[in-house]
């Protein structure tokens, strides 16, 4: 991260450009897959994109809106977020869980895009 911080991109994305050869051959995969929706550029710009992103308890706790957070089991990539920012709203939020048994876990559900669709549109006929 000292690479980032100092704007030494070409370093950075050197180093960015080796780390697949060093994942087993699953991760390369999840790391372009993860990094993507932050910029179509090298490693500089997707984490120079992605470190400007921080939710805070005191932003969190501003929102007055309906708020749906969904919460699969077995979320691999932000185990416990959901319950803390559902804390951090407070009475204007839902958590809408999902459960193995129900084919809904990891994140986003990806073995359960009907059941998720389904309560995320319950969701929003019952609160907008």
């Amino acid at each position: 991260m000292k690479l980032l911080r100092a704007g030494r991109k070409t370093e950075f994305d050197h180093i960015w450009d080796e780390i697949p050869g060093e994942l087993n051959e699953a991760d390369p995969f999840g790391v372009a897959k993860r990094s993507e929706i932050y910029g179509n550029g090298g490693g500089f710009e997707r984490m120079s994109n992605a470190s400007r992103f921080h939710l805070s308890q005191a932003e969190a706790g501003r929102i007055t809106m309906p708020t749906a957070i969904t919460a699969p089991e077995l979320e691999q990539f932000f185990p416990g977020q959901q319950e803390k920012l559902h804390r951090w709203i407070g009475s204007n939020s839902t958590l809408l869980r999902f459960t193995v048994a129900e084919g809904g876990e990891y994140h986003c559900e990806p073995m359960a895009p009907q059941l998720r669709n389904e309560r995320v549109f319950d969701w929003l006929e019952t609160n907008t």
